[in-house]
């Protein structure tokens, strides 16, 4: 008796491992696109937008979505009685789980092509699928005459889909 007993819980138990891991393995879904980046940063006198290319990818896994960016974009100061500032910049971000914890990096170098200043932003925030909303503290590399640039900023950023790949 005690073998049958065994070995019924050695079929079980290879059973639930072998359907668990169906489940996941089922259940993981992934999408990659090429995305049009757009987007807004502010904070008190300061104002840009933002537009660019974004290579997106989403997995997820159930319900918990996971996602993650990187990118090429350019920030234009939309305040008329600034100086006009641009700022190409490049980062990536990851975002999802439970809590939708969005994370990310930058490097931006603004210029009023008189002066210009290199820039380090790392971002924390929320973000889902296409969209975050994070908080960036703007470390300055560079130390040159540049005024405008906040030390923070909020940021809102939307994905705008172009093709699947």
């Amino acid at each position: 008796m005690k073998r049958i007993l065994r070995f019924f819980v050695l079929i079980i138990i290879f059973q639930s491992i072998n359907i668990s891991a169906q489940s996941l393995k089922d259940s993981l879904q992934t999408e990659r696109q090429l995305t049009v980046l757009t987007g807004i940063n502010f904070w008190k006198n300061s104002l840009f937008v933002e537009v660019g290319l974004a290579k997106y990818k989403n997995s997820t896994n159930g319900h918990h979505p996971l996602s993650s960016a990187y990118f090429v974009s350019t920030e234009v100061n939309l305040l008329t009685g600034k100086n006009f500032i641009i700022g190409p910049k490049i980062g990536g971000w990851v975002s999802g789980g439970v809590g939708a914890m969005a994370l990310g990096a930058n490097f931006i170098y603004f210029t009023d092509f008189k002066n210009s200043n290199l820039y380090f932003r790392p971002e924390i925030g929320f973000g889902l699928m296409r969209v975050k909303v994070i908080y960036g503290y703007n470390v300055r590399i560079t130390n040159n005459l540049l005024d405008g640039i906040p030390k923070s900023n909020i940021g809102i950023v939307y994905l705008l889909p172009t093709k699947k790949k």
